[in-house]
């Protein structure tokens, strides 16, 4: 069957769509007949089994990829529509953590191969002081959560006590962390004056407390030594002599005419000088 007109001759139905039809609508190479009655070609592209480019739409739909459809064209099932790599992302798979995948250019819904850390602690690779901060370097690339914690030995801060810290300055230490110290500085000073021969010159002082210690005898008269101050933690800073000498690691003050100053631990509750007369002060250090 076809059209047939006047004056003979005729339109094969095949090349005919109805006259409402839009040319738009009508692949390129075919006819129809508009509403005015005029034979018209279509200008609908032909893209069928080809492969078109395209784009990922700004129209969003949850949890779906919505791709524009480039343009007006007749496809069939063997068409594709393709999308440059680098509208999903830049994303490489060290980028995303183990157990989840992903789409970007390094692939299609490829495994991530960083680690994750989250809700762990890990031991920081350093430590340094940066300006007015304590830093600790990360020691792994990877994802650390709120519930993360970075970690470094509490040896490495230091091993001070409170008692060994001056009072009202806080520290970190082993011991724990903006600690307040309770060392109290120099607290006074005794002085003790020897009135007769034979006297044992002193002053009583809290045992293992530190002190500094200057002690006199006249030169005409003979002298013993110092005690309770531990021998190996005691050294003379400062001595005048007008014979024989001063032992430092015995605590041995020895000769006539000594003026002797020393630095060191009580290791009792007393701290004296032996002797005919003389004197002692001793001021507590910490």
């Amino acid at each position: 069957m076809g059209l047939f007109v006047s004056g003979g001759g005729g339109v094969p139905k095949s090349r005919l769509v109805a006259a409402a039809t839009q040319a738009a609508n009508v692949l390129k190479n075919t006819f129809f007949v508009n509403a005015n009655g005029a034979r018209t070609e279509g200008t609908m592209k032909d893209d069928q089994g080809l492969t078109v480019n395209a784009n990922v739409s700004a129209t969003a739909q949850p949890g779906k990829v919505v791709i524009d459809i480039p343009e007006r064209a007749c496809y069939n099932t063997s068409s594709k529509l393709q999308i440059d790599d680098s509208q999903f992302g830049d994303a490489a798979t060290g980028d995303c953590i183990t157990g989840k995948s992903m789409t970007s250019s390094a692939g299609f819904k490829v495994g991530g191969t960083m680690s994750d850390y989250s809700g762990q602690a890990k031991q920081a690779s350093a430590l340094d002081k940066n300006g007015t901060n304590i830093r600790m370097k990360v020691p792994n690339t990877g994802k650390y959560s709120t519930g993360s914690y970075l970690t470094y030995p509490a040896s490495s801060f230091g091993n001070a006590g409170t008692g060994q810290v001056r009072e009202g300055y806080t520290f970190t230490s082993s011991g724990g962390v903006a600690q307040t110290g309770t060392l109290t500085p120099i607290t006074g000073v005794s002085h003790v004056y020897a009135e007769r021969c034979g006297a044992t010159t002193a002053v009583s002082v809290t045992k293992g407390a530190w002190y500094v210690v200057a002690t006199y005898v006249p030169g005409q008269y003979d002298f013993g030594s110092i005690y309770g101050m531990d021998t190996t933690l005691t050294r003379q800073i400062g001595c005048y002599r007008t014979k024989t000498s001063y032992e430092p690691e015995s605590g041995v003050l020895t000769g006539y005419g000594q003026l002797g100053v020393f630095v060191g631990k009580a290791n009792s509750g007393t701290i004296g000088i032996t002797g005919k007369y003389g004197s002692i002060i001793a001021v507590k250090l910490w």
